[in-house]
C-alpha cells in the first residue's frame, strides 16, 4: 500500500507533503480570489520553485500577499464559474491552461 503523507499550512489542511525535488509542476486555483483560494495560492507560492506554472481563476486577480508578490509563475485567468461549462472550457483553452 502506497502511503502519503499531508500536512497543514494555515487554513489548508490535507496538502500533500512531496519531495522537494519534484518539480516543474502545475496548478489550478479555482476562486483564487476568494479567501481559501487567495490562502492556497500563498501556501503554493512558498515554494515557486517547485510550481512551472500556477493558474489562478477568479473574476477578480488574488491580491499579492507578502509570499505571493512577485511570483511569476502565478497566472490570473479571468473566469466565471456561473457561466456555461462550454464557455468556461473556451476561456481555459484561451488562456493555454495546462495542469
Amino acid at each position: 500500500m502506497d502511503v502519503q503523507s499531508v500536512r497543514a499550512n494555515g487554513i489548508c489542511h490535507g496538502l500533500p507533503d512531496l519531495d522537494a525535488n519534484i518539480t516543474g509542476l502545475r496548478a489550478i486555483v479555482v476562486g483564487a480570489s476568494g479567501m481559501s483560494g487567495q490562502q492556497m495560492i500563498d501556501v503554493l507560492a512558498q515554494s515557486p520553485q517547485r510550481w512551472e506554472k500556477i493558474y489562478a481563476l477568479s473574476r477578480r486577480p488574488p491580491q499579492p500577499s507578502k509570499t505571493s508578490h512577485g511570483v511569476n509563475v502565478i497566472k490570473h485567468v479571468p473566469t466565471d464559474l456561473l457561466k456555461e461549462s462550454q464557455e468556461i472550457a473556451e476561456g481555459l483553452e484561451e488562456h493555454d491552461v495546462q495542469a
